[in-house]
């Protein structure tokens, strides 16, 4: 049995089309109060299940003549929006993978779910009723000598109250490359990552220096009935990376059909 208070604080670039131009910056904040009880299972990982209370609060700038238009003159999401999600939740992280940054064989499942009530803060106007949402992650990874290849998986989808902004983005280093982070962004998500890579010799401080390629190819939409529907957007990544001890660090050439090539330094889990 545990309790917890998480603070999560993100500025996200909002498009409400990926292929135009930005429409909003938005500050997004979550404080999430849990209680919970849980257990291991054997060696493999362990489950929690719990309540939870979440302190949503989303505040655009800098928005377009476009995003004004879509949401109308008395949208909340003009100011600043407030709301909370209170219920219960299953969570499951099942970790078998040998290392946590450029593993080399094993896998990992995580799941996420929660149901309850969405309902707003404040003075801060919109709807409120029912919520629930789904997050799931897997990954395998099989190696021969000192070549690998991993294969990653991502699902997030969500029904009931929305918020303006969606709850869920794509983009970023490997998690779409050469989208800008959260620039595909909806309800619901979807994503496959293909990825190669060698270690091609030790170096001081690091578990060695690796070489590596991704394909990505995901996409959002709004329904949970939408998904997989039309068009998929892709990704590909080349990239040069070590195993430091202040986290993994990467350099690398991003590409995506909209943006085209991009050259980036990129340090943190993707």
């Amino acid at each position: 049995m545990s309790g917890s208070v998480l603070t999560q604080r993100r500025t996200l670039a909002y498009y409400t089309d990926p292929d135009g131009e930005q429409d909003a910056q938005v500050e997004r904040s979550v404080t999430s109060y849990n209680f919970d009880v849980g257990a291991n299972w054997r060696e493999l990982g362990e489950w929690r299940l719990g309540l939870v209370d979440e302190a949503w609060r989303d505040a655009p700038s800098l928005t377009s003549a476009k995003y004004a238009a879509l949401r109308g003159a008395t949208s909340a999401s003009e100011g600043v929006d407030r709301w909370r999600e209170r219920g219960w939740r299953i969570k499951a992280v099942f970790d078998q993978l040998d290392h946590a940054f450029f593993p080399t064989h094993g896998w990992r499942l995580e799941g996420n779910w929660m149901q309850g009530r969405s309902l707003r803060r404040g003075d801060s106007a919109g709807p409120e009723g029912r919520v629930r949402h789904l997050e799931l992650q897997g990954q395998q990874v099989q190696s021969w000598g000192d070549h690998s290849l991993n294969v990653f998986a991502r699902l997030g989808m969500s029904d009931g109250v929305s918020p303006d902004i969606p709850r869920y983005g794509l983009g970023g280093f490997q998690m779409l490359s050469g989208f800008g982070p959260f620039q595909v962004s909806g309800q619901q998500i979807a994503l496959l990552r293909l990825g190669y890579q060698i270690r091609l010799t030790d170096m001081a401080l690091t578990r060695g220096l690796f070489l590596g390629s991704s394909f990505e190819v995901g996409n959002a939409w709004e329904r949970p009935e939408d998904i997989g529907r039309g068009k998929k957007r892709t990704g590909l990544s080349l990239y040069l990376g070590a195993d430091t001890a202040f986290g993994p660090v990467y350099g690398a050439i991003v590409n995506s059909p909209i943006v085209g090539p991009t050259l980036m330094l990129f340090v943190g889990r993707p």
